[in-house]
């Protein structure tokens, strides 16, 4: 195409002719996108290139080459079309198919990371817990009072799992009825009677 005189030529671009009768300004505008067509043609080179040679360079690491992937830009990239091929020249693995399995072993990997933060977690929580505490969790099936305290408290996200003494208790209790305030009266009082060593039978 020919602008001013001038043969110009922008891949993909479709340039209108510029007559000497347009303003100057809209002239300095088309030679700005035109600059800017240019930067990010170049870029966009630039990355393709160092995206190929990257993925190249880690293949061969590995003993692997990769067939049917171009090293410059391409508009009609086809993923499937491109595989990964042993140095032995018989296995065969398509790009499509690797990236399964590498999602698939991340998923695995993301998985046995959560695990072993949740067992950390419980381990910590177990460490946390007071005598007391871990007492009043094996009462909750107690028909009577002290049963019904126990099932609150393990239900009560906001208990201080380490409580020492009764005092802790009814601090954090404060403000519920007098029924809940004798239960846990009663149940301080079973905590300690089963926590006494037996005494010796006198005949």
């Amino acid at each position: 195409m020919t602008i001013l005189g001038h043969d110009v030529r922008i891949a993909g671009v479709r340039c209108l002719q510029l007559h000497p009768s347009r303003p100057k300004l809209k002239l300095l505008a088309d030679e700005a996108k035109r600059a800017q067509l240019d930067a990010d043609s170049l870029t966009i080179d630039s990355d393709w290139r160092k995206a190929f040679d990257t993925l190249r360079q880690a293949a061969t690491t590995n003993g692997l080459v990769v067939e049917g992937l171009s090293s410059t830009p391409t508009s009609t990239l086809d993923a499937t079309t491109v595989v990964f091929v042993k140095s032995n020249g018989r296995t065969q693995t398509s790009v499509v198919e690797h990236v399964g399995q590498l999602r698939a072993e991340y998923a695995e990997l993301k998985a046995n990371l959560f695990a072993e933060q949740a067992y950390a977690a419980r381990k910590a929580y177990e460490a946390s817990r007071s005598d007391f505490h871990k007492w009043i969790e094996t009462q909750r099936n107690r028909d009577d009072a002290v049963g019904d305290l126990a099932s609150d408290v393990m239900r009560d996200s906001t208990f201080p799992v380490g409580v020492e003494t009764k005092r802790e208790v009814l601090h954090h209790l404060r403000r519920q009825s007098i029924w809940v305030i004798e239960a846990v009266h009663a149940a301080w009082k079973a905590f300690e009677d089963q926590r006494r060593p037996p005494q010796p039978m006198v005949r």
